[in-house]
């Protein structure tokens, strides 16, 4: 199925589609010309039934998602780490290399009913937490359970229709320090409204 074109306004729609505004304008350029004062004059032009809206977060009340400057912030430090964690390997891709992990993968649950990923790592097969609450609970080496939070990082510091929160972002870095172990994240964010998160390595 194709996806879902952008959300318009009556106005708005109106307005920019050429099958109504051009023989409109043709047969009453008086009426034209109130629909174009109605488009710029009211703000009917910028018909966003996403600005300024909340974000909804699982257990907590709706939050107001992170600005451009915390977004850049995030995505800077973690380019930063990145780059010090596999500075042995220029060529490597979060996105690539976790999307290769989990290909294979088998999604189950464990005994309290969180989701969990079985991969296959050589001849053995391991279990991943796949929720906050038990991604550092499974049995599967280090550097996949750092992989993952890797690849959901990178992921939630992308979106720009719906917007991440500062807890999420928060839990989810804190989580990639306790993956690393003490002392090997030196860096934090340094935006203004995320610079508590330094030194919460354990």
């Amino acid at each position: 199925m194709p996806r879902s074109s952008s959300v318009h306004g009556v106005v708005d729609a109106f307005f920019t589609s050429k099958k109504y505004i051009v023989p409109s304008a043709v047969v009453s350029p008086i009426f034209a010309g109130c629909v174009f004062a109605v488009y710029v004059g009211t703000g009917a032009s910028r018909f966003e039934p996403a600005h300024n809206a909340m974000v909804f977060v699982v257990g907590s009340e709706p939050q107001a998602p992170l600005d451009r400057e915390d977004l850049r912030a995030y995505r800077l430090e973690l380019k930063h780490l990145l780059a010090e964690t596999y500075s042995r390997k220029p060529n490597h891709s979060i996105d690539k290399n976790w999307e290769r992990l989990q290909s294979k993968a088998k999604t189950t649950v464990d005994a309290e009913g969180r989701p969990v990923l079985e991969v296959q790592v050589g001849d053995d097969v391991v279990e991943i937490g796949a929720s906050a609450d038990n991604v550092l609970n499974g049995n599967a080496p280090p550097q996949i359970v750092r992989q993952l939070l890797e690849a959901r990082l990178a992921s939630e510091l992308r979106r720009r229709q719906h917007g991440v929160t500062e807890t999420e972002v928060a839990r989810d870095w804190k989580l990639l320090q306790q993956s690393l172990g003490t002392g090997e994240m030196s860096r934090a964010p340094r935006s203004a409204h995320v610079d508590n998160l330094r030194g919460s390595a354990p």
